[in-house]
């Protein structure tokens, strides 16, 4: 029994370090904006592309006025932040210009993927990106708030399900696993960037005190 009680005293322990260090601020390498923002201008022409697709091809009707502006406001906005990171570095990377890239990522994705009006779109799947940025920059508050969204713009494509006997099939082949691999890469990078040993994460804790 008494040993019992240790392993449990030891498992809640640990819990609580792991906590206390993915709390404390993120590391905030640089690099990672770079990545993204490579990576940005592809994966807009790549929405361009399906949506276009999907109008022309398949549907065979004109462009959604909507479509068209998220596609030229992304484009855009994907080669702005290029042209910031090769003339001013300083503005790219800056906290400001972090918060604008994270929203405008996330407001791209998420209309392109409504617009798509398809629960099983992999465009979804692009908002990984914006949540890495957040786990990588801001406060494990905003992380969480930031996943949140993620998942409860999976959960309205609700409204897209033709018929309510659908619905547990959608949840069990859409829904639940969606929400499981944001969650899980989510977690995984957050440990992966913020856990701490205990002597570094105390540190740390005194640092952001001061």
């Amino acid at each position: 029994m008494p040993s019992s009680r240790a392993t449990m005293t030891e498992i809640v322990e640990k819990s609580k370090q792991l906590l206390d260090s993915v709390s404390l601020a993120p590391r905030g390498d640089d690099s990672v904006l770079v990545i993204v923002a490579c990576l940005r201008l592809p994966a807009y022409l790549g929405i361009s592309w399906r949506l276009w697709f999907e109008t022309y091809h398949l549907a065979e009707g004109n462009y959604d006025p909507l479509e068209l502006a998220l596609v030229f406001c992304g484009i855009a906005f994907a080669l702005y932040f290029l042209f910031l990171l090769v003339n001013n570095r300083r503005a790219f990377v800056s906290v400001e210009s972090k918060r604008a890239q994270i929203l405008l990522d996330l407001l791209v994705y998420s209309g392109a993927y409504v617009l798509t009006q398809d629960p099983q779109s992999d465009i979804y799947y692009l908002n990984i990106l914006p949540l890495l940025l957040t786990v990588e920059y801001f406060s494990l508050q905003v992380t969480v708030l930031v996943a949140a969204w993620v998942i409860a713009l999976n959960a309205a494509q609700f409204a897209m399900i033709p018929s309510h006997s659908e619905v547990f099939s959608w949840a069990s082949r859409d829904f639940l696993p969606r929400s499981f691999v944001i969650t899980i890469i989510g977690v995984a990078y957050l440990v992966h960037r913020r856990l701490r040993n205990v002597g570094d994460a105390a540190l740390d804790r005194d640092r952001e005190s001061w």
